[in-house]
């Protein structure tokens, strides 16, 4: 009995290394590998100092009146103006 416990505790903790290891890699995969190689498609500017730019900046989380939950409506402008 006391076999099949230490079998079962290292099946267990493997387990938690290998889930471990894909969420990691899977993670690196998505924030890292996507910047590199979208990053390579972006459009390049100019060096020109006669150029223009201008920069928008968008926040996806702006709390707003219209497609705001009932119940969390409230508590989500709350704390977006704290």
């Amino acid at each position: 009995m006391r076999r099949f416990w230490a079998t079962r505790r290292k099946t267990k903790v493997l387990c938690i290394i290998v889930c471990s290891l894909a969420l990691g890699i899977a993670l690196f995969s998505i924030e890292v590998l996507s910047y590199i190689t979208n990053s390579k498609k972006w459009k390049h500017l100019s060096d020109s100092k006669d150029a223009i730019r201008i920069l928008f900046v968008a926040d996806p989380q702006l709390q707003g009146e219209v497609h705001e939950s009932p119940i969390f409506g409230d508590l989500t402008r709350w704390d977006s103006d704290r």
